[in-house]
């Protein structure tokens, strides 16, 4: 990392060969932004905890220790060269998160349905996607599993709802973000990600992995076009 008078930044997860495949096309372009935008970069490219690697995320609580705002990216995101600042656009006191609930419909009900298994009787309006999140030192104890939930009680993949629930339970104050800032290809929502800044393929439903490895080059080769 760099200097230490830099506070900002943009903090991304690639463990394990086929994440770091596809890093090697989405990186440059999560670099270039982060140097735009005036951040560090960084890569979680090992596990830092017993804990599995969707939930590396948690790490952040310990970056936060060196930096005063962090933008987190997942490495399945593609971010166009004239995005904006996403920390222009979300103030301090509020964590910035797109809303997956008025995408995807079902994630409220799939949402309490996990937490009910924890022994949470819950039912949010809203369930919000952390693949995109822009984030102050203010909120740094949310990135702790709760501590009646142990880690061998929730699923590799369900960090998103351990964040979720520690949003709605610490009332945290929440600036959504616009669907472009966040863009999920497979959106319910009938829309164009092709001009979107922040392009998210989670999500994007394939055969075989290395698909999706395909469709990210092939539109990180439209972007890299646009720009020339």
């Amino acid at each position: 990392m760099s200097s230490t008078e830099n506070k900002k930044l943009l903090l991304t997860i690639a463990c394990g060969d086929y994440y770091q495949r596809m890093a090697e096309i989405t990186h440059p372009f999560l670099r270039s932004y982060a140097e735009k935008i005036g951040a560090d970069f960084h890569c979680i490219s090992e596990h830092r905890s017993e804990l599995p690697a969707h939930f590396q995320k948690m790490s952040i609580y310990e970056f936060l220790e060196r930096y005063d705002r962090i933008l987190f990216m997942d490495t399945d995101i593609l971010v166009r060269p004239e995005a904006p600042d996403l920390f222009s656009i979300v103030d301090e006191q509020h964590l910035g998160l797109l809303d997956q609930s008025q995408h995807y419909s079902s994630s409220p009900i799939q949402f309490r349905s996990a937490v009910s298994l924890w022994g949470y009787d819950l039912s949010p309006e809203r369930y919000y996607n952390t693949g995109v999140m822009v984030i102050s030192k203010i909120h740094r104890n949310l990135f702790r599993i709760p501590v009646d939930i142990r880690p061998e009680q929730v699923p590799f993949d369900q960090e998103q709802t351990i964040l979720n629930l520690n949003f709605l339970l610490s009332a945290t104050p929440i600036q959504e973000l616009e669907l472009g800032y966040n863009h999920l290809v497979t959106s319910e929502i009938d829309s164009d990600y092709s001009k979107s800044p922040v392009i998210h393929y989670a999500g994007y439903k394939t055969t075989y992995a290395t698909e999706l490895l395909e469709k990210i080059r092939e539109d990180a080769e439209l972007l890299a076009t646009d720009q020339s």
